[in-house]
């Protein structure tokens, strides 16, 4: 992409600052994008602290941006309190016919299949027999195809894991139980599987089992991985103000619109500390520094590889991120989707996200990987071999697609 010249990203015109981070021509839609990078670290945080204090060490992935996704079905069947909290929490800022126009935008960025990228998801509100859907509700709705669909949730819930299944492509096995379900009211899925090839691909052959540590002292080797390693100009910041972390910036395709962000803690620090430290700064001081920075270093990269399978149930921490209303049977407002009597009122009693992301050596067709570098003068050494942090950023919307913290045990 040219510096300064200005792409469209289906209808929004987007504004290129150094081939790099960018920003729209539209201010509400902007505004909006700032409120949902607000959401999806409010969303990582909670997800990673929850499974810090549990002691649950191992490696996850959430999409906040499919979760965000699937929370309009929500937002468009609110009112009152209800609403006001989705929209404030969510950081809508734009009338419904630019909400969907964003959402049809965006549509590539759950749903994409190319030689660089593959990205398979299913967003889907589900709802108990019990319940009939307002007409205006359905009209709504309707361009959004992530239903309502009616289900019957003792006897079809087999109908929900197949839709998952299919959707994704089959890299995504659901096994979401009847009991599990029983009595819902209504089930908002979101599931999203994620697979991109390097800008820089690694080299197989460099690839060998080492020790992964854990992050703080007395440091002790919990796991072995399969270490990729390559050494190649990256942007790179040593130090972001605030942070307590180092920041690499791997980046997908040969579009450059791609990249993993990785935050690996300094030492004497931690996911959770820079997490915590994350959501204060916020994602724009993150990209703003590398957009302010002086050019492209040598780093020597070591990663490991990743087959990471989550699984999260969501209503806990919708809660926890300040949409209460919705998810408390005796305060939901979701008239503008249902109308029925307070002791069967419509509320989100059921909500599911399920993510999968592969990473493994391959680049971009035609991209070769670089051979073995005896020499190391003036070399970056960033290994990921201890916990840490990454972001899968969409650089010309900023937006947060998938977020995760490597621990090392991978669930399959």
């Amino acid at each position: 992409m040219k510096i300064g010249c200005s792409v469209f990203f289906g209808g929004l015109v987007i504004l290129l600052a150094h081939g790099q981070y960018a920003q729209t021509t539209n201010e509400k839609v902007d505004k909006m994008i700032q409120g949902i990078q607000k959401f999806s670290l409010n969303l990582l945080h909670k997800v990673i602290l929850y499974r810090e204090e549990k002691m649950q060490h191992v490696n996850e992935m959430i999409s906040p941006f499919s979760v965000w996704t699937m929370l309009l079905m929500l937002y468009h069947g609110a009112k009152g309190k209800t609403f006001e909290q989705l929209r404030d929490v969510m950081g809508i800022t734009v009338e419904e016919a630019e909400l969907k126009k964003f959402y049809e935008d965006t549509r590539e960025l759950r749903d994409a299949d190319s030689s660089e990228l593959e990205i398979r998801s299913w967003q889907k509100l589900y709802h108990s027999k019990n319940y009939l859907i307002n007409s205006d509700y359905n009209n709504v709705t309707y361009e959004y195809d992530m239903g309502p669909d009616r289900k019957d949730f003792e006897q079809q819930v087999g109908y929900i894991n197949d839709d998952i299944r299919a959707a994704t492509n089959d890299y995504i096995h659901a096994t979401i139980q009847k009991n599990s379900i029983s009595g819902a009211r209504m089930l908002l899925v979101s599931a999203i599987y994620f697979m991109a090839k390097w800008k820089h691909p690694f080299n197989e052959k460099l690839t060998r089992e080492e020790p992964f540590y854990n992050e703080t002292s007395p440091y002790r080797q919990i796991a072995k991985v399969s270490m990729m390693m390559q050494i190649a100009k990256f942007a790179y910041v040593d130090e972001i103000k605030g942070l307590n972390a180092r920041v690499l910036e791997l980046p997908y395709g040969t579009e450059d619109t791609l990249a993993m962000l990785v935050m690996l803690p300094n030492r004497g620090s931690s996911v959770k500390q820079v997490v915590n430290n994350l959501m204060k700064l916020g994602l724009l001081s993150i990209l703003d520094s590398f957009t302010n920075r002086d050019a492209e270093n040598d780093v020597e990269v070591k990663i490991p590889k990743l087959n990471t399978y989550s699984a999260y149930i969501l209503p806990k921490f919708l809660y926890q991120i300040g949409l209460e209303d919705v998810v408390t049977s005796n305060k939901a407002n979701l008239e503008g989707m249902t109308k029925g009597p307070d002791s069967i009122k419509m509320s989100l009693s059921h909500s599911l996200h399920f993510s999968r992301i592969i990473m493994d050596e391959m680049g971009t067709p035609g991209a070769t990987p670089k051979p073995a570098r005896s020499n190391k003068t003036g070399v970056i050494e960033f290994h990921m071999n201890k916990p840490f942090i990454y972001l899968v950023v969409q650089k010309e919307l900023k937006l947060i697609l998938f977020a995760g913290a490597v621990r090392n045990r991978d669930r399959k």
